[in-house]
């Protein structure tokens, strides 16, 4: 558990990795906006990666982003893909999105 928050709070620096890839998993920081080809019923979650408030749009997801607002503590787990593409653009703030592979 130790080495799991040592890589999550890895995200929150201010050089911070843009990628970080599992056997399972994709994990990427999205700081402006991230376009996903992915799969219908792929699983994809999102948790702040910032101290100040997180809002975005989104589209191709099961369970929509606009108009959400998150702080430190928000997340968004187990949302699914619905298209081919799936987009994500941050309004303000940074996210972290976990993509089963």
């Amino acid at each position: 558990m130790d080495h799991l928050l040592a890589i999550f709070s890895v995200f929150y620096r201010q050089e911070a990795p843009v990628e970080w890839i599992t056997a399972n998993e994709s994990v990427k920081l999205i700081e402006r906006a991230a376009v996903v080809r992915g799969r219908t019923g792929q699983k994809v979650s999102f948790f702040p990666a910032c101290k100040e408030i997180c809002r975005m749009q989104s589209t191709g997801l099961k369970w929509q982003l606009n108009s959400l607002t998150w702080s430190v503590g928000d997340c968004g787990v187990s949302n699914q893909i619905t298209a081919d593409l799936m987009a994500v653009r941050m309004i303000r703030g940074r996210l972290l999105m976990i993509l089963e592979m």
